[in-house]
């Protein structure tokens, strides 16, 4: 379950494991990357929100959202995680936020 936005994420990891394996995940701070490379954190809404891409409920996602609820992280279990990471890019986007360029994830 990729927690970086975007969808390339969860084809880089589809490609290496079977896609069944793999759960859509979107989240969103309010954080602004400096100059200098530090995050700073400037509040607003923030969301996390995951869920199987062939939009079932599984027991996995159930067993997750668990997890989450017992660890009082506020997430939802999203039918509609595909729509989701989209609207988290597009808020991305209507703040004109830029986008982050990150190393793939094969250099980490």
């Amino acid at each position: 379950m990729p927690l970086l936005n975007g969808v390339s994420r969860m084809a880089v990891l589809s490609s290496r494991f079977d896609a069944e394996h793999v759960l859509g995940g979107a989240c969103g701070i309010g954080a602004l990357l400096e100059p200098s490379a530090e995050v700073r954190h400037v509040g607003g809404p923030q969301c996390l929100a995951f869920g199987e891409v062939s939009r079932e409920r599984s027991a996995r996602c159930e067993a997750i959202a668990g997890i989450f609820a017992s660890a009082k992280i506020d997430a939802t279990l999203s039918d509609h995680i595909m729509r989701d990471v989209g609207q988290v890019r597009h808020a991305r986007l209507a703040r004109r936020e830029p986008a982050r360029r990150r190393a793939p994830m094969s250099t980490r």
